[in-house]
Parts: structure tokens; C-alpha cells; sequence
């Protein structure tokens, strides 16, 4: 029963994925055919874009773990092989680094917002 529900969510996010992505693929060639031939551009386009473009990477990171084909799985698999570029020959751990960094900083950051954030909070009571 439990492999049936898991496969099911499986389904579910693939299918959610699969359908962001063919809406952002469509509500962008609609814009610039609306803009550049009928110059009548989309007043909603970007603020769209931005939410299926969120929706597809988010819901399509967990099919990439699934097949292993997600950055992070690359980045440590490249890093413990020492696997390099064809032509530089850089190692790619040093490519991928900024991966786990900006993670670490993003994470600093909200940190950050949410402290300042109930700081004011406090203050306007």
C-alpha cells in the first residue's frame, strides 16, 4: 500500500513539473509574439514566468534526485572520482563550489531577514 502512495506523489509531481514547464514554454512565446509582432506586450508575463519557472524547479528537483541527475548528486559524485574538465582540466569540485557556498550564505541571510524582521515587530508593539 505504501509503494502505491509513493508511487502515486511520484506521479503527481512529474505531472506538475511537466505541465509548469509546457505552460511557461507557451505564456512565453505567446508574450513575444504579443509583443514584438502585435506590440501589445503582457502586463502579467513575468510575474507568471517567475512562478512556473519556481513551480517546475522545485517539483522537477525531486524527479532529478530520483534519477541522480541533480546537481548535488553530480557534485559529490565528480568531487570523489576527481573527475576535471576535458580541455581546462579544472577539477570539477572547484566548478561546483559555488554551490554549497551560496547555500551556506542564503541560509546566513534569511537568518538575517528573520531576525530584523521580529526586531521590528517588537518595536511596533
Amino acid at each position: 500500500m505504501k509503494m502505491k502512495w509513493i508511487q502515486k506523489l511520484r506521479q503527481i509531481d512529474i505531472g506538475i513539473s511537466v505541465i509548469a514547464l509546457v505552460l511557461l514554454i507557451a505564456v512565453t512565446f505567446a508574450g513575444v509574439i504579443f509583443r514584438y509582432v502585435f506590440s501589445k506586450p503582457f502586463s502579467w508575463q513575468e510575474e507568471v514566468q517567475l512562478a512556473l519557472i519556481i513551480w517546475v524547479i522545485f517539483f522537477g528537483a525531486r524527479y532529478a534526485f530520483e534519477t541522480f541527475s541533480h546537481v548535488a548528486i553530480d557534485m559529490l559524485y565528480l568531487d570523489h572520482y576527481h573527475l576535471h574538465t576535458s580541455i581546462l582540466h579544472w577539477p570539477y569540485g572547484w566548478i561546483y563550489l559555488p554551490v554549497p557556498i551560496s547555500c551556506i550564505c542564503m541560509i546566513i541571510q534569511f537568518w538575517e531577514n528573520s531576525v530584523a524582521e521580529l526586531k521590528t515587530k517588537k518595536e511596533v508593539k
